[in-house]
């Protein structure tokens, strides 16, 4: 059944709309006001809705009684779906106008409040309005009632709409929508098509043509359809819920036509897409403390709400990139910031979110440069020095400067006394072992109670072996805080480390029998370990259950416990127990634990349906993303090996959806395009990839290869050359050893660049192996011999060189021989010229009958090997 998508075109109607004349300053406020919302209407016409948006706030703070500013604000809500904050906007307000009781409707509408809608459009009999308004009134009011089923008021409406010829539009579309949710669909489709014959531009009937389109599997039809669709849409500087729409239709249709260039094209429209945000500032500093403070999961609900309310303030911006870099989407937040930072201007908390978002993406130069301007600017505060400071630290840059900056901000502000924490380390890192336990200790002195300074220091104190003044530390802290939580937790921690099992065991029952939030976790997880290591490890694995049911996002608690059931021999059961545990549904780590379990035992489908439930659950998170796009591919992988490209590039498409940026799973889907000829397919995928730097080393072996494909072999170099100098790799060495060997004009050049690899890549085994295997081929087996052992000195365990090592030895008749090819085998024992090389020899060497059945298999997988027919047939004849 084919679903529909209301999407209202929406006016600010002027004409109701009257100035009342004023004197005086109410004179000035009305012209001003009138001002405003001229320039908010004529922005919103040229699509620079953020423009009109601002207009229109100006004109609501001039004039909160009037409901003109309120208009064109809650019509661009609801045209880029924010119907969240239309309903903020308009709920509650004492405005008499049908305009904006039309708004609201439609928010209502789109927010499944049916019947909020319906008490906004059923107006009384004698209620009047001007025509468009009238028949768009009409439309939303019929739409509501077919989704509440008022199969009598919507036959009623829909009798007044027959015999008014200018509500024919309204009509049709109304009756297709009723036809549609009946599964009428070829009237549906006559109905639509009369009403695109009325209107070519009405968007609501061309995006349900296209969606009956697809129903019939007619997918030139359904791409014709959204393209005209989305050709009636206007250009604006923020993306409209209809675009995004119609470019997922149209992402949907090439896909199925195979047109995976295309698709991709639009995907990465959809990825780059910057709706922008508006945010309240209290609720900004709320989201950074949060963040800073590592309650990644209360930052990311707060971030919703404020994405949901408030999405166009710069400041929200700015933290959306913060949360988004650390759920993956690092060139978002790297866009949200280069547009909206500016380190002279912009407070120090947004500062501080911008750096660390830059300090955890590929930017860290970036982050340097920034805070070191805001340092110059604001030289006196304590958290701009603190940010710039922890950023040396972090990235391992000149300790000195990071330890002046962190004292820095401490002299300004000493009750930073988490800031010590980082200082400590700078000091350690620098040797200086009695400075970073002075931090430490002043730490730990002046906040006794932070579980995270006391965990830093007693660790530390471990760390260097002072366990004498560690076990002062600990009992002075439990005399002082009697039956404490905390002391008990570290007592018993300390018992772990001198082994005194049954004492720490006690000592973790106590904590978690108290039910302290901030300690419990952590003492389950002691438990865990103090039974793993005096061997219980049934009880070890019951532990780590527990700490599971406590904490269900410890991803770690997991990984310990499926270690724990491996060891008992019951991974198989890990599935039935996660189920027995009864864990709360909305948590995505059980679904995503199912998912890697379920892969580990080879169902691949179920493994990606439990990926995609842990994915519902929380769509933004990285792990998951990850780890589905790479189920995505591996679905892509099974689907080539039978042949079936087309599902494999829709499989890799998916993939890509989750991580537009992965160039592996771009390379792969060039790949396939090159495999089934569509070399011009493969280069629109090439051009539509990210040009970011980091990426250029893969564009130009990628555009290498397709032109490679193409035939075109010295293009092919040059873009692997290129490749090569932004980062050599054995990948592009390969490429370009294979790509001089075939150039016959200069037949030295393939061996001299082999020189070159080893220079720029001195720990590669590869040039090795080549020169090897050119010297062996030339006769020089002595330097073969020499070649074969350095890369097995580099890498012990290469099938390819123990074989023909163990080769030149057979023909030097070195005794080395038979155990190096036994090497090989042992290694890559269905590799046909290894089985070979072993086979033969021990045929050579007298244990005929078993060499002989190792080569009927070498045999059997290389049929057509000369070499291996002729020591068959030898040793055949030996037996």
């Amino acid at each position: 059944m084919l679903y529909m998508l209301h999407t209202a075109k929406w006016f600010v109607f002027t004409s109701l709309l009257t100035l009342i004349a004023c004197s005086g300053g109410e004179k000035k406020t009305a012209e001003d006001a009138e001002r405003h919302f001229k320039s908010a209407v004529v922005y919103q016409k040229q699509g620079q809705l953020r423009a009109a948006m601002l207009e229109a706030r100006n004109v609501i703070q001039l004039t909160p009684e009037s409901p003109r500013g309120y208009g064109v604000l809650a019509d661009i809500y609801n045209q880029i779906g924010a119907f969240g904050l239309t309903i903020k906007l308009l709920e509650g307000k004492s405005l008499t106008s049908p305009a904006l009781d039309t708004y609201l409707a439609q928010a209502y509408l789109a927010s499944k409040k049916y019947r909020s809608a319906l008490s906004l459009l059923e107006s009384p009999a004698n209620t009047t309005f001007p025509t468009d308004l009238a028949l768009e009134r009409k439309q939303l009011l019929g739409e509501t009632y077919l989704y509440l089923k008022e199969k009598e008021k919507f036959d009623a409406l829909l009798n007044g709409l027959a015999a008014d010829d200018a509500g024919r539009n309204v009509y049709l579309y109304l009756l297709s929508a009723a036809d549609l949710s009946a599964e009428k669909v070829d009237k549906a489709q006559a109905q639509l098509n009369e009403l695109v014959g009325r209107d070519p531009q009405a968007f609501d009937a061309l995006t349900l043509l296209g969606d009956i389109a697809i129903y019939k599997n007619d997918l030139d039809a359904s791409e014709a359809f959204y393209t005209k669709a989305l050709g009636t849409l206007t250009n604006t500087d923020v993306f409209l819920a209809d675009r995004t729409f119609v470019l997922r239709r149209l992402i949907e249709v090439l896909s199925r036509q195979g047109r995976s260039a295309e698709a991709f094209a639009y995907q990465k429209l959809l990825s780059d897409a910057n709706p922008g945000s508006y945010a309240a500032q209290q609720k900004f500093s709320d989201a950074m403390e949060l963040y800073i403070d590592g309650d990644l999961d209360a930052a990311s609900r707060l971030l919703k709400e404020l994405r949901e309310q408030y999405p166009q303030d710069k400041n929200s911006a700015t933290l959306l990139g913060v949360v988004s870099q650390k759920q993956g989407d690092n060139e978002l937040a790297a866009e949200l910031f280069d547009e909206y930072l500016d380190a002279e201007t912009v407070t120090p908390s947004v500062i501080q979110a911008a750096a660390i978002a830059k300090l955890n993406t590929q930017k860290a130069d970036e982050a340097v440069q920034m805070l070191e301007a805001a340092v110059e600017s604001q030289p006196d505060n304590a958290g701009i020095l603190a940010t710039y400071g922890l950023a040396l630290v972090e990235l391992n840059r000149d300790s000195n400067e990071a330890s002046m900056m962190l004292e820095r901000s401490l002299a300004i502000d000493s009750s930073q006394h988490r800031l010590r924490l980082a200082l400590a380390r700078s000091y350690m890192e620098r040797g200086k072992q009695e400075q970073a336990l002075a931090q430490l200790k002043k730490a730990y002195t002046d906040q006794p109670q932070d579980f995270l300074v006391q965990q830093s220091y007693f660790r530390t104190l471990a760390a260097l072996g002072q366990k004498d003044v560690l076990k002062q530390e600990i009992d002075g802290f439990n005399k002082q805080n009697a039956d404490s939580p905390k002391g008990i937790f570290f007592a018993g921690w300390h018992d772990l480390s001198e082994k005194k099992y049954a004492e720490s065991i006690k000592a973790f029952e106590r904590v978690i029998t108290s039910q302290n939030p901030e300690v419990s976790g952590l003492a389950y997880a002691g438990l865990a370990q103090a039974y793993e290591a005096s061997g219980n490890l049934v009880k070890a694995t019951q532990a780590w259950a527990d700490v599971i049911k406590h904490n269900p996002a410890s991803l770690r608690a997991y990984g310990q416990w499926l270690t724990s059931l491996k060891k008992r021999g019951q991974v198989d059961r890990a599935i039935e127990q996660l189920a027995a545990m009864a864990l709360p549904e909305g948590h995505w780590q059980p679904d995503y634990v199912k998912a890697r379990i379920t892969l580990d035992q080879g169902d691949l489908p179920q493994a990606l349906l439990l990926a995609q439930g842990a994915l519902t659950k929380q769509p933004e998170q990285p792990i998951i993303q990850a780890f589905t796009a790479e189920l995505y591919q591996q679905q892509a992988f099974d689907f080539y090996k039978n042949a079936d490209q087309a599902n494999a590039k829709r499989a890799l498409m998916k993939a890509l959806e989750l991580q537009p940026e992965n160039v592996t799973y771009v390379a792969n889907l060039i790949k396939i395009e090159m495999d089934g000829g569509n070399n011009e397919e493969a280069q629109k995928i090439l051009d539509s990839f990210g040009s970011a730097k980091s990426d250029l080393n893969s564009r130009h072996y990628l555009q290498g290869k397709i032109y490679e494909r193409s035939g075109d072999l010295v293009a092919a170099l040059v873009s692997y050359r290129a490749s090569w100098e932004q980062a050599p790799s054995d990948l592009t060495g390969d490429a370009i050893f294979n790509a001089l060997r075939n150039d016959k004009a200069r037949p030295t050049a393939s061996i001299d660049f082999l020189e070159d690899w080893v220079r720029a890549m001195p720990r590669s085994t590869k040039p090795l192996l080549y020169k090897a295997m050119a010297a062996q081929a030339s006769g020089d087996k002595a330097n073969a011999e020499k070649l074969y052992s350095s890369a097995l000195d580099l890498a012990p365990d290469i099938p390819a060189a123990l074989n023909n090592l163990a080769w030149l030895y057979f023909e030097n008749g070195d005794q080395r021989a038979l155990p190096t090819a036994k090497r090989a085998y042992d290694l890559a024992p269905t590799s046909a010229p290894i089985m070979d090389t072993y086979g033969w020899l021990l045929v050579q060497s007298g244990d005929v009958k078993t060499g002989h059945a190792i080569l009927v298999r070498a045999s059997a997988q290389a049929p057509s090997n000369t070499e291996i027919s002729e020591h068959l047939a030898a040793a055949k004849a030996l037996l």
